[in-house]
């Protein structure tokens, strides 16, 4: 058998692009999902602080509040963010592509554990492009809103009335 070391993958093909168009809008997700946390914190403390008095009610509670959940998301973030070959397994699932994609970003990104013969990886690296060329990236990873985003948005409301509830209370 014939190693196949030579075959890297070019940065400009249809596979790559794609890939990489996946992976920022990933990463676009991740940082709605764990934005709207970090929101639904810092509302849900500002609940809390109301509920509590208006003594305690100071600019700088919320802003640990909203740091808080800033360092949690950014913790989320870090922990959920996903590898290209990850990308690539998830728009082969949900494009039913057979793995076409991860197989041939496998074979780029680790030559040296490839034990196919390089005509055999080739054709699977051709068949990759093809399917990369007309895969729908909307389809492959699609956008769904988390339920952070719900919440965050819910506490926003609650608070948004408190406030106005609490301040006609002082006038």
């Amino acid at each position: 058998m014939l190693r196949a070391s030579h075959n890297r993958l070019n940065q400009h093909t249809p596979l790559t692009a794609l890939v990489r168009r996946a992976h920022r809008r990933r990463l676009f997700q991740l940082l709605v999902d764990e934005g709207a946390l970090a929101c639904a914190i810092a509302f849900g403390g500002g609940i809390v602080l109301l509920v509590l008095g208006t003594e305690i009610l100071a600019w700088y509670w919320l802003a640990v509040l909203f740091a808080a959940g800033l360092g949690l998301g950014a913790y989320r973030v870090r922990k959920n963010f996903e590898s290209r070959y990850e990308i690539a397994c998830t728009l082969d699932r949900n494009l039913a592509l057979n793995d076409a994609l991860s197989t041939a970003l496998y074979f780029a990104e680790h030559p040296e554990r490839t034990k196919s013969r390089d005509g055999v990886v080739e054709q699977q690296r051709e068949l990759a492009q093809d399917m990369a060329r007309s895969a729908d990236l909307r389809r492959g990873l699609p956008f769904a809103v988390s339920r952070s985003a719900y919440i965050s948005g819910l506490l926003a409301l609650i608070d948004r009335k408190s406030t106005r509830l609490n301040s006609s209370h002082l006038v």
